[in-house]
């Protein structure tokens, strides 16, 4: 079956002491579910995976796990080891830990220039050392570079029948919409990481959104999931909002969304491992809050529905 749905990206909070601080980890969780998201990506780019030890990346991602309880499903990813026996591991203390997809990066099967077939030869190589048992997915991380899947790539990755969980982070509608339909009819879930597109491909039938916006808005991507079909004209409104939005993923992110965050939990500190927080100017905060106030209006416009 398909995983459907908003998935977002989940931010490490820390503390003043430059450790994971569980208890705001714990909060966000719950705010997460009590806003209908309808899963969790941990330890991802914006969880600053990157920047975290394998014993911390394994312990947060354990923790999430753990604080769901089940509720909903929770993929994880952590792929950041170059030693691919390290890998190896990863994926399965991710899966042992209860992750719903254990997620692999599309940039460490194939370096920049490599020629066509690096991809498929890498990934079928490692995943060949997997069980078919553990369910995998695939993420283009931006970082270090972008290794943004062709036609021929989905082909396979999707004809292997391995993966079911796709993090596309292409950001091009037309090239989404084609991948939608070469996975039809089967169990590979598309998810449209970019807000400006997200609309357009899921009328189109993407998956759902998993992605950073999910961190200051995630009622909204899930009022538009759920009812798109059902009031389009006030979709159409949710749908630009959000849209014009996510450029605030430009204003130092992950600090941005942390200083978002501090409105609901207070113990929230906007540094981050990823970047300078304190280059997130007094008029960067305003924009926060401008985009806070539009969204408090635009949730009320849907409410009178």
């Amino acid at each position: 079956m398909r995983s459907r749905g908003i998935y977002v990206t989940m931010i490490t909070p820390y503390t003043v002491s430059n450790k994971i601080d569980y208890n705001v980890v714990e909060k966000m969780v719950e705010w997460y579910i009590k806003n209908g998201l309808h899963g969790i990506f941990a330890v991802c780019q914006s969880s600053e995976m990157f920047y975290l030890s394998r014993d911390e990346r394994k312990e947060l991602a354990s923790f999430i796990i753990r604080t769901v309880n089940g509720r909903i499903p929770v993929v994880v990813s952590g792929h950041v080891s170059e030693c691919e026996n390290e890998q190896i591991t990863d994926v399965y203390d991710a899966y042992e830990q209860g992750a719903s997809n254990v997620i692999l990066l599309t940039n460490k099967f194939a370096m920049k220039d490599d020629p066509e077939g690096t991809f498929i030869r890498n990934l079928g190589s490692f995943i060949d050392k997997i069980p078919e048992g553990i369910p995998l997915g695939l993420y283009e991380c931006p970082a270090p570079y972008k290794y943004v899947l062709t036609d021929k790539d989905m082909k396979w990755v999707i004809q292997s029948k391995r993966f079911t969980f796709f993090k596309d982070t292409c950001c091009d509608a037309d090239i989404i919409k084609n991948r939608i339909t070469l996975a039809k009819g089967t169990d590979f879930s598309i998810f449209n990481a970019n807000g400006g597109t997200f609309y357009e491909t899921l009328k189109a039938g993407a998956c759902g959104y998993s992605g950073i916006m999910a961190n200051f808005h995630p009622d909204l991507y899930v009022w538009l999931f759920d009812n798109y079909k059902k009031h389009p004209k006030e979709a159409n409104l949710v749908a630009s909002f959000l849209a014009m939005a996510a450029v605030i993923e430009t204003r130092v992110y992950p600090a941005c969304a942390k200083y978002h965050m501090q409105r609901y939990f207070n113990e929230m500190l906007t540094d981050s491992r990823s970047c300078d927080a304190s280059l997130l100017k007094s008029f960067m905060k305003d924009e926060v809050d401008a985009m806070e106030n539009v969204a408090q209006f635009i949730r009320e416009t849907i409410r009178s529905i």
